[in-house]
């Protein structure tokens, strides 16, 4: 299984022969080269006669689609396909996104919202959320109030102190975000231990506009008929685009490559 995700990065100069042969080729909508490459493709195809499904007048034949592809520092690849009919959506989701995101931009912050328990709301632990894992999208309060077993949301987040600490320094662009991140976890800690995190702070945990990731699509799991290895096992991609609010880099893509078994019911599924 290939899992990649295309963010920040670095030179034009270390691609490979590969990765210029698709940056040059003529169906290419768009590029984006850092230290991992994504590269966009036209797929359509015009609708035509002949077929139930290719009706002339509907422009677009049901084949139409922008092919995704990302390939990382290692050389691996990955690709998925959107097809037509769910750009409106996308681009429709995209624009809610931007709206949130520049609201949250310009918007003026509060400098502190102090509670008569001594709870800071607009503190690192109500305000600051995970950009990437399984606790991505949420703050640190949220992971221990909105999980039914607290004792195992404390453990995560101390496993992902003890990551954050190890690797805080390793890349001076992500450092000051780790270190702030750590903070948070260090304050949800103390409030958990003096027994301060109670039912009723999860909306103020969830209000916090910085970090909140809006799901722009996710196609689930694809099967690809055509690409079925002698083993009967058929290859399958998913792509989810989500827009992370307050981030430097809001548009993250996430491609998944990989070979499973494929059943097919009387309705199509």
């Amino acid at each position: 299984m290939t899992n990649m995700n295309n963010q920040n990065g670095a030179n034009k100069e270390e691609m490979t022969r590969k990765e210029r042969l698709l940056l040059n080729n003529p169906m290419e909508l768009a590029s984006v080269v850092r230290n991992q490459t994504l590269i966009v493709q036209n797929g359509l195809s015009l609708a035509g006669a002949g077929n139930d499904e290719n009706q002339p007048l509907k422009v677009y034949s049901s084949f139409s689609r922008f092919i995704f592809a990302i390939i990382n520092q290692e050389k691996k690849s990955v690709t998925a396909n959107i097809r037509v009919t769910d750009i409106p959506g996308i681009s429709s989701a995209s624009d809610y996104a931007y709206r949130m995101h520049m609201d949250f931009q310009y918007q003026a912050k509060p400098t502190t919202e102090t509670r008569n328990d001594g709870v800071d709301t607009s503190s690192p632990a109500f305000t600051k959320r995970f950009v990437s894992g399984n606790m991505k999208g949420k703050t640190p309060v949220q992971v221990i109030l909105e999980a039914e077993d607290k004792k195992a949301a404390v453990e995560a987040l101390n496993k992902q102190y003890c990551w954050l600490k190890q690797n805080a320094k390793k890349n001076p662009k992500y450092e000051a975000g780790n270190k702030e991140q750590m903070e948070a976890i260090q304050q949800t800690a103390a409030l958990y231990k003096e027994g301060k995190l109670t039912e009723d702070l999860l909306q103020s945990a969830s209000n916090a506009g910085n970090g909140q990731v809006i799901p722009l699509y996710n196609s689930g799991f694809r099967p690809l008929r055509s690409r079925e290895k002698k083993n009967g096992k058929t290859f399958i991609y998913e792509i989810a685009i989500d827009w992370t609010i307050g981030s430097a880099y809001p548009v993250s893509i996430t491609i998944r490559n990989y070979y499973a078994d494929v059943s097919e019911k009387e309705n199509g599924m």
